[in-house]
């Protein structure tokens, strides 16, 4: 007996019976007088259905006395109510309609049960009724029906006992919470739940088929069309052979802790947003096992792991995801994705991929992949808004080959190589945001923009590479030498003097922001890369950032800045670097622009020698040993002791010239390291002296910086 509380007087002619007793002498329809029988089906028929067939074992005989009392058409106008009874012989309900409810709770099926083109108005209630040889549902139509903890088939039914529900319709309900199918199901056929449909914990045994079922409410008239999508849950579901969903038509589903232990099929299955637009439909797969799962030309408005587990290779080739998270999902082989799978977006979180992870898509939105696990090599061919990759290890590295407004790479570990790539055809160039706390010696950037990168925390910078264009952010201000600057100096110029613009997407500097010893470290490691890597002029840029973020941090404190920091509260002494440092590196920075910008060494060069000629040709030329002759006389004498030739000095107005050609000849001679043969003075021979150390250290500073514009 499968009836929890019996609910009718029990037949006293047996002991073990639990059929429906009726008339004096309290028996059931199988124990009754025959005559009794035949009189009560005969004059009755429809209160026999709806009393006293409750527990009553049912041959064929009184099954056919019992069909053959219907009304023409096969239509019973009563609740039928065969709880708890045992039907032992093939049960044929097809094409009969039950007007008002029916049920057969607790009910045994010993034979095939033919319930085909059977319309089930009101309730149907098969709650643990026991199909042991299988059911046929085709074509039946229920209103609401529930066959909660039923079974279909045992252990050693043959495979051909299936339950069908081909082409069945459930209007407003059809419940199949856990239901065991021993020997296959099939809802195929175009089977609809146009209500809530619900399997929650049924266990499939052998093939499951859903091929083009449709699971999308309809509620109310017709024309009201599609409206917002009530859940079809497979919960708990275990899947044990071959699950089919193909060409399905989903509202809303859940497959929460569902176990695919076969292999599975959504091919072409659809939601509804995938047409419409006008609800918000999904799938959500929780804690489910998935096997070998194919999702072949399916498209789905939004889809949802969580926790699920792919034991075999996951082929999303020709699928299309509107939006895809995939959260603490274990993907035990490889990850494959086609070009339309993620339209508008796809989110990674805390996932583990062993095998390769190979993406070829065209994504509207952002593809977000945090705190994952990547295994085995990734080869990505991207095209997407944004690429962000957070607290992520790509152990075995990779391609990237990308076309994205912007991508963020933050306490990523990078150990082996990956490349990731912009497009190479001129078009936009992708704008990588930030490395902050990366562990980078395996990664390579080519035909990027580094304008607001962020590097603070950055390690293994001075292994990472630079490949092809990565353009860096140039001085906002005027007065500032042209060059390469990485955005955290841009911040952190900004919030000292507010003198430099942000670049965009670049915040103000915080109080986690990388001060200049910090930033002279990051740019001495990218430096160190581009040397390394043979590009020494490519790392003209970062020597010249590193200098002056040595400079600035060695600049003496006492400034106005320091004062309106103490006035603040601020009494910390911040660490002073040695006068000499100081004066040494400003020097280097004036000079020369510490030994990269030529035209300043050669300015300040011309000037130093601009400025000796004047001072030799005013104060620095020699008088003793000179003759004067006349007032206008330029001739060049002999001195009568010496035998050297000196420049006559004159008197007037014309003097200016021969002495400016007499210091210019000196300062020559003394810039080239000769001894000069015009007599000079104490001054002069202090001033020649300066021109032979500072004209060729000069001198050399600019042709230094030749030779590296030249080979840049």
């Amino acid at each position: 007996m499968q009836i929890e509380t019996l609910t009718w007087a029990k037949c006293q002619a047996s002991p073990g019976c639990i059929g429906a007793a009726f008339g004096d002498d309290e028996t059931c329809l199988e124990h009754a007088d025959p005559n009794a029988a035949h009189a009560i089906l005969a004059e009755n028929p429809q209160d026999a259905m709806s009393s006293l067939m409750r527990g009553v074992t049912i041959d064929s005989d009184l099954l056919g006395r019992v069909l053959g009392a219907l009304a023409s058409g096969g239509e019973c106008a009563v609740v039928a109510d065969f709880s708890a009874s045992t039907f032992t012989s093939a049960v044929r309900f097809s094409g009969v309609t039950f007007m008002t409810g029916s049920s057969f709770r607790g009910a045994t099926l010993c034979q095939a049960a033919d319930f085909r083109n059977a319309v089930f108005e009101g309730r149907t209630d098969f709650q643990r009724a026991d199909f042991q040889q299988g059911a046929d549902f085709s074509g039946a139509t229920f209103d609401s029906a529930s066959f909660t903890s039923a079974t279909f088939g045992g252990e050693d039914t043959p495979s051909s006992s299936t339950a069908r529900f081909d082409g069945t319709l459930f209007r407003d309900y059809g419940g199949f919470d856990h239901v065991r199918f021993f020997s296959g199901a099939k809802f195929t056929g175009g089977c609809s739940f146009r209500g809530v449909g619900s399997f929650r914990g049924a266990r499939f045994e052998q093939e499951a088929d859903f091929d083009s079922a449709d699971m999308v409410p309809r509620l109310g008239a017709p024309d009201r069309g599609y409206l917002a999508p009530l859940v079809t849950s497979f919960d708990d579901a275990v899947f044990k052979a071959v699950a089919v969903f193909a060409g399905v038509m989903f509202a809303a589903a859940s497959f929460r802790r569902t176990l695919f232990l076969g292999e599975t099929s959504f091919d072409s299955a659809q939601t509804l947003d995938a047409f419409h637009g006008r609800a918000r439909s999904s799938l959500a797969f929780e804690a489910a096992s998935l096997g070998k799962v194919s999702f072949q030309e399916a498209r789905f408005a939004s889809v949802r792991f969580d926790d699920c587990d792919f034991e075999r290779d996951c082929e999303l080739n020709q699928t299309v995801f509107d939006q895809a998270v995939f959260a603490r999902c274990r993907f035990s082989q490889s990850l494959t994705a086609g070009r339309q799978t993620f339209t508008v977006s796809a989110d990674f979180s805390n996932c583990e991929v062993a095998g390769p992870f190979r993406l070829d898509c065209d994504i509207s939105g952002d593809l977000a992949v945090t705190e994952t696990t990547l295994r085995d090599r990734i080869d990505w061919n991207l095209k997407c808004k944004a690429l962000r990759l957070t607290g992520s290890r790509l152990l075995e590295g990779g391609f990237v080959n990308l076309r994205a407004d912007e991508c963020a790479l933050r306490e990523c570990d990078i150990p082996k190589p990956l490349v990731i790539s912009g497009p190479s055809d001129g078009s936009r160039l992708p704008l990588v945001t930030s490395l902050q706390r990366s562990n980078v010696p395996g990664l390579t950037l080519s035909e990027v923009s580094l304008v607001s990168c962020l590097f603070g925390g950055a390690i293994g910078l001075d292994k990472l590479k630079l490949d092809g264009a990565h353009r860096l952010a140039s001085p906002t201000n005027r007065w500032h030498a042209k060059r390469g600057v990485l955005a955290e100096e841009h911040a952190w110029r900004h919030g000292r003097r507010n003198s430099w613009n942000l670049p965009d997407g670049v915040g103000k500097a915080s109080s986690s922001s990388p001060r200049p010893t910090e930033l002279a470290e990051i740019y001495r490691s990218l430096r160190r890369g581009r040397e390394g890597a043979g590009d020494e002029p490519g790392a003209a840029d970062f020597y010249y950032g590193e200098m002056e973020m040595r400079r600035i941090q060695a600049r003496p404190r006492w400034t106005i800045w320091s004062k309106t920091q103490r006035l603040r509260g601020n009494t910390k002494t911040p660490k002073r670097a040695s006068t000499g440092e100081s004066a040494i590196l400003s020097l280097y920075w004036l000079l020369s622009g510490y030994g990269l910008r030529a035209w300043r060494a050669f300015a300040v060069l011309t000037t130093i020698l601009a400025i000796a000629v004047v001072l030799i040709g005013f104060q620095g030329l020699s008088r003793t040993n000179t003759v004067i002759v006349g007032e206008s006389s330029g001739l060049a004498l002999i001195d009568q002791q010496r035998l050297l030739v000196v420049t006559s000095v004159t008197r007037g107005r014309d003097a200016l010239i021969p002495r400016l050609s007499s210091a210019t000849t000196a300062v020559l001679e003394a810039s080239l390291l000769r001894t000069t043969s015009v007599g000079l003075s104490p001054f002069g021979r202090a001033v020649a002296l300066l021109i032979k150390v500072a004209g060729p250290l000069l001198l050399g500073l600019g042709l230094l910086a030749v030779r590296g514009r030249a080979k840049r």
